[in-house]
């Protein structure tokens, strides 16, 4: 992730999904059996600093769609196992945005929220 510092916009947002989800690993296809959840899609935690860049990129509506057509929303969801950092930022762009409420939904992601939430509990 020290490269992306110099990444921005569409650029930014393939190449953070793109580690999150493990495609950027050499010895993923190793780690593949130790899989700890069913449909697991996120690998790596989602740190404090890829959120404030990820939360300014999003700031403009055409990324919002970009990412979620590129399934971000799943991959943030997913991260929430791994740590709570996304938790906020999934939030807000579901309270801005009623086209993603509807893709959420369509997603099956409330029912990954509430997963995490019992696994909280």
């Amino acid at each position: 992730m020290e490269n992306a510092d110099s990444l921005a916009g569409k650029e930014y947002i393939d190449y953070l999904l793109a580690f999150l989800r493990g495609k950027k690993d050499q010895g993923l296809e190793q780690n593949a059996g130790a899989k700890k959840r069913k449909n697991q899609v996120c690998f790596h935690e989602f740190t404090a600093e890829e959120c404030a860049k990820l939360k300014k990129t999003l700031v403009a509506e055409d990324m919002v769609y970009y990412f979620n057509v590129q399934e971000g929303l799943r991959v943030l969801v997913d991260s929430l196992f791994i740590t709570p950092q996304a938790l906020p930022l999934v939030r807000d762009l579901l309270d801005e945005n009623h086209k993603l409420q509807d893709d959420f939904q369509r997603q099956h992601l409330f029912e990954a929220l509430i997963d995490f939430m019992q696994a909280q509990n």
